[in-house]
This record gives structure tokens, C-alpha cells and sequence, in this order.
């Protein structure tokens, strides 16, 4: 009877689930809308065309982790993990292993972008975009602050894929649209409040990496799967 139970059930879990997530999208895409348009109506050119160029890496970073793929490449294997071992020993070491791998190579690499963000985005960047020096310096300014967005978007990526192999859907689909509710505060403060025309824009991306992370990592510590940090010398347990 429980089975059957269960089974009638599992059609309504799948449709609250992509209930969950399709609000979420909803409600991150209205408010980047509202986002555009305030950049837009408080900003000049200058300043949105260095954000635009500035926020290409940490873009690029959450096109890549952020919607979805490490998750897609971490959850089969997790699961794997989890079936063939009952007690789940096995599952907790690969997601303990994982995410101190990810804690020491994003951090690596977030150093290395905020310290070389220079000669990158001459990479990047064209010829002419640097012949203004007042929009390039501001480029290099937000792209300093919004390097750490990179991190804190894989921290994210990461606890969302097994927030989701725990079964928790709404909380990781709800969680982007804190970037631009970050963004949209920092918009509207003061500009004396900064260093520069525009740089709460870039605050306003590492303070929403944050919290999107920050979110996921209560939603984890909650249910009791919040992964633990290795360190050096760990040997995995068998």
C-alpha cells in the first residue's frame, strides 16, 4: 500500500519541483529586468560599457557552473556513490574530496585574477576599448572587486548540486535572484559612498555571489549535508 502510496505521489513531487524552479527563474529573470533598466536610467555609457566588459569572466564563470553544470557533472556520480554504499560514508567523501579541491583551485584562481586582471583583460579586450583611459581604468577597478564573484558562484554551483541530489529544488532555484536584488541595492546608494562613478555596481555582483552562496550554505547545514573541508595529507576513507 506505501508503495503505491509512493508512486501516485511521485508525479506531484516532479510537478512541485519544476514549480519551484520555474518561480525561481521567473522571479531572478523580472528582476534582472528591473536591474537593466535602473543601470540604464542611473548610469552613462562609460560606466555600463566597463561593467558590461568587466563582468565578462565572472559572466562566463556562471554560465559554466553557475546554471547547472557542475551540478549535471557532479550529482550522477554522487548518487553512484550514495546506492552502492548504505551508509553514505562513500558519498561524503567524494563530496568532502570535491569541494576541498574547488576551495583551493577557486581561491588559487581568484587571487590570480584579481592580481594579473590587467594583462587579462588586454586579452580580452580590444585595442580600441583601451585607448579611453577613463573607461579602462574602471574596467580594472570593477574587474578587481568582481573577480571574487567567480568563487563564491562555484561555491553556489557546487552546494546546488547537492542540495539537489538531496532533493532540494526550490531553495537552489530561488537563490539567483539575490544577484540581482544585490545589484539593484548597490544601484540606488550613494555614489559618494565609493571610490569611483559605478563601483557599487561591481559591489553590488560579489555581494549577491555571496549570498547566493551564503543561502545554499544554510539550506546545506540545515538538512545535514554541508561537506567538510579536507585539508592537507587527508586519506580517504574505505
Amino acid at each position: 500500500m506505501s508503495h503505491e502510496a509512493s508512486a501516485k505521489d511521485q508525479p506531484k513531487n516532479v510537478l512541485q519541483r519544476a514549480l519551484y524552479m520555474a518561480s525561481g527563474t521567473l522571479t531572478s529573470r523580472i528582476l534582472g529586468l528591473f536591474r537593466d533598466i535602473a543601470l540604464g536610467a542611473l548610469f552613462d555609457r562609460t560606466v555600463t560599457d566597463a561593467w558590461t566588459a568587466a563582468f565578462r569572466i565572472p559572466n562566463l564563470f556562471r554560465r559554466l557552473l553557475g546554471e547547472g553544470s557542475l551540478s549535471v557533472s557532479f550529482i550522477p556520480v554522487f548518487m553512484e556513490e550514495k546506492a552502492g554504499d548504505p551508509s553514505g560514508l562513500r558519498a561524503k567523501n567524494v563530496a568532502n574530496g570535491v569541494y576541498s579541491v574547488l576551495l583551493i583551485g577557486m581561491g588559487i584562481l581568484t587571487l590570480l585574477g584579481v592580481v594579473f586582471v590587467e594583462p587579462l583583460f588586454r586579452l580580452l579586450l580590444s585595442d580600441l576599448y583601451v585607448l579611453s583611459a577613463e573607461k579602462w581604468e574602471l574596467t580594472l577597478r570593477m574587474g578587481r572587486i568582481m573577480f571574487g564573484f567567480t568563487f563564491f558562484v562555484t561555491m553556489y554551483a557546487f552546494y546546488m548540486g547537492l542540495l539537489n541530489a538531496l532533493g532540494s529544488f526550490g531553495l537552489p532555484a530561488l537563490a539567483p535572484a539575490l544577484l540581482n536584488v544585490s545589484m539593484l541595492i548597490f544601484t540606488f546608494m550613494p555614489p559618494e559612498w565609493f571610490q569611483g562613478a559605478g563601483d557599487g555596481l561591481a559591489w553590488g555582483v560579489l555581494v549577491g555571489g555571496m549570498l547566493q552562496a551564503g543561502l545554499l550554505f544554510l539550506g546545506l547545514r540545515s538538512r545535514g549535508g554541508l561537506p567538510r573541508w579536507l585539508g592537507l595529507g587527508w586519506v580517504p576513507k574505505r
